[in-house]
């Protein structure tokens, strides 16, 4: 987490600096995006931790709950209208997880799920608190103060969560230099996109992205793919396209 939040900090820094575009935040939008930076190395943590305890899929489909917690405190605050086909996008996309992962036969793990939903809430509560603070103001500031905040969070705690090691193979420095260049772009646009379409549409289609992991093992790793598991990554994907303005707007 240190290496993936310092990368994305710098790299966003540069960029803004480059660009000229004003760092500082209203000092209510700079607590709030450092209150949520914290926030972003809990959710990341707790994920890390509760894989210790359960199977990987498990974790995920857990995890994954974040998109209906989002929805739920949206339509339950009263400041996302509640729209019957949304609904039933999120729990088709749901079920499409869990057949996607291919769930049997794993066993949860009570020390597991507790972290891996402490990581889904705070993820929804990074969502809607990110959307609802900044507005329609320019993302990518508000992102770069969660991030400073991320990863000062990070370098603090690191001693008391194990000793840190350095990748041994040629694999795992590939994995090791790659992931922070990745996550830099998905995470500055993430909140883009959520400055765009609100976190409840954002929530929906990162439904995706576990799916896109399991297809990338397929076609990386060589890994088989169950029927079961191709109806899921289907469901998914139909969930999300449903959910088109064109069609929310007739609901």
């Amino acid at each position: 987490m240190i290496a993936r939040s310092s990368v994305a900090f710098f790299v966003l820094l540069v960029v803004l600096t480059l660009s000229s575009t004003k760092l500082a935040l209203p000092t209510r939008q700079r607590n709030v995006a450092l209150v949520l930076g914290v926030l972003m190395a809990v959710s990341s943590y707790t994920l890390l931790g509760a894989l210790e305890y359960m199977p990987v899929a498990l974790c995920i489909i857990t995890l994954y709950t974040y998109p209906l917690i989002v929805a739920s405190i949206g339509w339950i605050s009263g400041n996302e209208p509640f729209r019957p086909r949304f609904a039933v996008a999120l729990i088709v996309a749901f079920v499409g997880l869990v057949l996607a992962l291919d769930l049997p036969g794993a066993i949860p793990n009570v020390t597991g799920i507790a972290l891996s939903l402490t990581a889904a809430i705070s993820i929804s509560v990074l969502l809607i608190a990110s959307e609802r603070e900044r507005g329609s103001s320019d993302s990518r500031p508000f992102t770069l103060h969660m991030l400073s905040a991320c990863m000062l969070t990070s370098i603090i705690a690191s001693p008391a969560l194990g000793e840190f090691a350095f990748p041994t193979t040629a694999s795992s420095w590939a994995g090791f230099i790659g992931a922070p260049i990745f996550y830099t772009f998905g995470i500055i646009f993430l909140f883009v996109a959520i400055s765009k379409i609100g976190s409840l549409k954002t929530a929906l289609i990162l439904n995706l992205e576990p799916v896109s992991s399991v297809i990338l093992s397929y076609f990386i790793l060589s890994q088989s793919l169950k029927p079961l598991q191709l109806a899921g990554i289907a469901l998914v994907i139909v969930a999300v396209v449903s959910t088109e303005d064109r069609h929310l707007a007739t609901d």
